[in-house]
């Protein structure tokens, strides 16, 4: 049988044209898709363009009296940037012109973007990537530009960050202008120190010291940035330091640092208009006439240390604006009973107890939290350890009062001097105290109520460090230790606060809290020390629950972000702590808007849900709202006109 020879494949058109198709009697569509077909297809156009094949237009670049030919298409630049896709569909001349010229910009930057334009892939060195990043902004290839911004964000550093932020200004780079500005805010200090902020000029370090959200330890930084920038051109930038005080928190300055300045600084001497201003500030924070210093940042409540079957080391951070808690660094050694301060910008934790199934030891520590760092130092030990003490900063110093080892309840007072490092005694208490409520107000330190091993206490004295003496003062209406006070910077102010991050320390036997502001990444810091509360607890709160609140109006407790427990908060308008009369034991005392609030405790026989608020103009105590919890040895601090109260000990 003779077969017919096989048909050559059809390879022309005609070939094609004589093919009859079959009929399909089937239902269905083809649906296929080749994920790679794009690419490939511009590996092909890649490969057309360095053969020189259907290119339809040709780019003069012009540098420097430098010209570089590229021949491409006009479709592959047009589908990856507006500018070129506006310059070939649009009425322009270059619309059908065979040649186009580009001047003023970099042949090899250009043969690095049309290399993106073909490849979807760019690699530069890092030396080139700003000169990149002007052409991609100037041809409008997004995905080029972002890619360089988030290069140049990760190389951010003091030297050069100034530089960039500019640069990114007058590109109009939104982007990486903001990341620069919030890299200056968070390092300020660090930029300050570098030759670029020297070339800043005086309208542009106005705005930069201007921002609430400038990140520092203490405003005296903000000062002295100013002072060494007037300082690297004397005569032709004296002229501006008095605009630029004007933007200092002045009133948030220490005052010994203010001194000093007045005393010793060469550039106030010739500039008189600004050293009688500082002058008057200083007179004002003699006398105790402080308005309310703003605020630099965004506050956290810090928790520190407590006891959950043993005492803990750890350290979180609530922020109330997002409601959630952060870790951060623990502590050297557990702790509970400890007591906090914030002085200059930095967090003191003083004495407490490491209490477990194989330690039960009084602590004399004195350790420093840097918000900057995130890192716990060691300062000069307290001559005497001290479980359950009270701490208040009054004119730059740190004093340490009550407080107990083993069955030795004390009424010694210690003080710390930063400058030397150093602690000493001061005059003793009238009676011993441990679980006391602690604050500084006007120059004086107040200590009210606590315990002595027999008694609990209503009574209240205040400390005069001028003349090293105890004055008592009007008891309290019901017995309660353990107390915890605030003071607060806004309303009437006090010297004692000033040039520090606005720590809201609080303070519980079991746990140390404290508000500031969040540096770097999840932690800022100017400081204002805006509350300083306190409370203790002789038990470990292995119940422990919300902390709490309420509004004034509706006079209400409700529940905010936990911890290990509930908490809550409680609503006013914030107002320095004044006075120191009445109030049960492990309670929690807190300053707002002229009235102090007390809030829970123990009062001997059981812990306490009632609050009541002491008016200062009828010296009256008043009930307000009781709390969801009956609850003693709780932390209490103010935070943006509300009271928060963290943990409890519930029998």
């Amino acid at each position: 049988m003779h077969c017919p020879m096989r048909k050559k494949r059809p390879t022309r058109d005609s070939d094609f044209s004589a093919i009859a198709v079959p009929s399909m009697y089937c239902s269905g569509y083809l649906d296929y898709t080749v994920e790679t077909h794009a690419s490939r297809s511009m590996g092909v156009m890649d490969e057309f363009r360095k053969q020189e094949l259907l290119c339809d237009v040709v780019l003069h670049v012009t540098y420097k009296e430098r010209t570089v030919d590229f021949k491409v298409h006009r479709l592959v630049l047009a589908s990856c940037s507006p500018y070129f896709r506006a310059m070939f569909t649009s009425s322009f001349k270059e619309r059908h012109a065979p040649e186009i010229t580009l001047r003023d910009v970099c042949p090899q930057v250009v043969g690095r973007l049309i290399d993106f334009a073909y490849t979807s892939r760019i690699t530069v060195g890092e030396k080139c990537v700003l000169h990149v990043l002007l052409a991609a902004m100037r041809y409008q290839m997004e995905d080029v530009a972002k890619a360089c911004c988030d290069f140049l964000t990760k190389h951010l550093e003091p030297a050069n960050v100034i530089g960039i932020a500019r640069f990114a200004e007058d590109i109009g780079c939104t982007e990486l202008h903001q990341r620069s500005r919030e890299y200056i805010n968070t390092h300020f200090n660090e930029v300050t120190k570098v030759d670029e902020f020297f070339s800043l000029s005086h309208c542009q370090l106005l705005e930069l010291i201007s921002q609430d959200s400038l990140k520092v330890l203490c405003e005296s930084e903000v000062y002295k940035a100013c002072t060494d920038w007037v300082g690297w051109d004397m005569e032709g930038r004296a002229q501006y330091l008095h605009a630029l005080l004007n933007a200092v928190h002045i009133y948030a300055l220490p005052p010994k640092f203010l001194k000093n300045q007045l005393l010793s600084c060469p550039i106030l001497s010739k500039a008189n208009s600004c050293k009688d201003l500082l002058s008057k500030i200083f007179q004002d924070m003699t006398l105790r006439k402080l308005p309310p210093a703003p605020n630099r940042g965004t506050q956290l409540i810090y928790v520190a240390g407590g006891y959950r079957q043993h005492s803990l080391a750890s350290m979180e951070a609530y922020n109330p604006r997002r409601n959630v808690w952060l870790k951060l660094a623990d502590m050297g050694t557990p702790c509970s009973g400890l007591a906090a301060c914030a002085l200059f910008g930095l967090l003191y934790t003083v004495g407490g107890r490491n209490l477990s199934l194989q330690n039960n030891t009084e602590s004399s520590a004195l350790c420093c939290y840097n918000p900057m760092t995130n890192q716990w130092s060691q300062r000069a030990s307290l001559n005497t350890p001290r479980n359950r003490v009270g701490v208040g900063v009054v004119d730059g110093c740190i004093y340490a009062v009550g407080g107990s080892q083993g069955s030795t309840h004390h009424s010694t007072v210690e003080r710390w001097d930063p400058e030397s490092n150093r602690w000493s005694f001061v005059c003793p208490m009238s009676v011993a105290r441990l679980g006391a409520g602690v604050a500084a107000c006007g120059g004086a330190l107040y200590v009210v109520g606590g315990y002595d091993g027999q008694n609990r206490w209503d009574t209240a004295e205040k400390y005069q460090p001028d003349t090293n003496t105890w004055h008592q003062l009007a008891p309290m209406s019901t017995i309660r230790s353990g107390l915890g006070e605030c003071v607060s910077t806004s309303g009437t102010h006090n010297e004692d606060m000033r040039g520090v991050c606005v720590w809201r320390v609080c303070v519980c036997v079991c746990v140390c809290v404290c508000v500031f502001w969040p540096f770097k990444e999840h932690f800022l810091g100017s400081m204002l020390i805006h509350a300083v509360s306190r409370t203790q607890t002789r038990v470990c709160p292995s119940r422990m629950k919300n902390a709490v609140g309420d509004c004034p109006s509706p006079t209400r407790f409700a529940p905010f972000g936990k911890i290990s427990g509930k908490y809550r908060r409680y609503c006013q308008n914030v107002r320095p702590f004044l006075h120191i009369p009445p109030l049960p034991v492990f309670a929690g005392l807190v300053c707002v808007n002229s009235h102090l609030y007390a809030i829970g405790g123990y009062d001997g026989r059981s812990q306490l849900s009632s609050v009541e608020r002491y008016n200062v103009a009828r010296n009256v105590w008043e009930p307000r709202a009781p709390m969801l919890y009956c609850r003693s040895a709780h932390g209490v601090t103010v935070h943006h006109r509300r009271i928060f109260v963290l943990g409890q000990f519930r029998h």
